[in-house]
Parts: C-alpha cells; sequence; structure tokens
C-alpha cells in the first residue's frame, strides 16, 4: 500500500483584485503589506431614491384631477332657445289651420272603393278549364319495371331461416 497525500479540501485562493465584485473597491498595495481589499457598502443610487417621490407625484396628479373632474363635471352646451321657440309657435299654428281647412267629403272615395270591389268580383272568375291546352294536360310516366327487385326478394325469402340458438 502506497502513502498518498489526501486530496486537498482547501478552496481556491479567491481572486485579489476585487473585479468580479462591484461591492469591493480594487485592491490597494500599501508597502511591505499583501494586498488588501477594501468593503464598499453598497449604499442606494440616486434613481432608486427618486423612484417613491415620482410615484407619489404620479398618484396625487391623477387622484388630483380625478376629484376635480367629480365636483367639475362637464355640462352639455346649452340648445339655442330661438330654434326652439319657432318650432313650438310652428305646432301652435297647426290647429288654427286644421280647423280653417275645408270639410272631408268621404263620396269621391266611395265611389272608387266600390269601382274597385266589382272589378275584383268580375277578375277572381276562373277560366274555364279546357283539357285540349299542352300546358295543363299533367305528363305522363311509364309504371316503374320492378321485377329485378322482386326477384331480389323472392331469392331472400327462399333461405333458410338461422336459428340463433
Amino acid at each position: 500500500m502506497t502513502n498518498s497525500a489526501p486530496p486537498s479540501t482547501k478552496s481556491p485562493e479567491p481572486d485579489k483584485s476585487g473585479a468580479g465584485n462591484p461591492n469591493m473597491a480594487p485592491a490597494t498595495q500599501a508597502p511591505g503589506k499583501p494586498l488588501a481589499r477594501e468593503a464598499v457598502p453598497p449604499g442606494p443610487s440616486s434613481s432608486s431614491r427618486a423612484l417613491p417621490v415620482l410615484y407619489f407625484l404620479g398618484f396625487a396628479t391623477l387622484a388630483g384631477a380625478v376629484a376635480w373632474i367629480w365636483q367639475n363635471p362637464p355640462l352639455p352646451p346649452e340648445p339655442p332657445v330661438g330654434a326652439l321657440q319657432a318650432r313650438l309657435d310652428a305646432l301652435e299654428t297647426r290647429p288654427a289651420e286644421i280647423r280653417s281647412a275645408p270639410a272631408f267629403d268621404p263620396a269621391p272615395l266611395l265611389a272608387r272603393i266600390a269601382a274597385l270591389e266589382a272589378r275584383t268580383q268580375t277578375s277572381l272568375t276562373p277560366a274555364p278549364f279546357s283539357p285540349a291546352s299542352p300546358e295543363l294536360t299533367p305528363p305522363v310516366f311509364a309504371p316503374p319495371d320492378l321485377g329485378p327487385i322482386q326477384a331480389r326478394i323472392a331469392a331472400l325469402e327462399a333461405r333458410p331461416a338461422i336459428n340463433p340458438a
């Protein structure tokens, strides 16, 4: 059996330049001392400090606009009173025009209705039927040939019955 050294359990040496970690300052070397790392505490950036303030300003602006519109709703424009007054006056004069019109005489209308009724009675009588006219004779069809179908049915009836037992 050979004696061999156990595998190394030490982790590899960390990078002393500080390039892999943005929170670490670059390594500095003091005279006579090995490289040292200076830890820089992470601080909030200027944009992350301004973000809540911007959110609040946006919310306050929107809330103020909604409150203002709620208290001062837009009103529809007022209709022109002159045009409406003219229409009302025209409607009020109509009954006077109707009263002054001549009375309705139903005699011409009744005469026309009677003439139409007399005309429809004569036009509704059917024309006499004449079988000699070719348009009115029905077509004559030959009776269908049922011989092949009857032969097949006879062949099916001649088969012996199947007992499903």
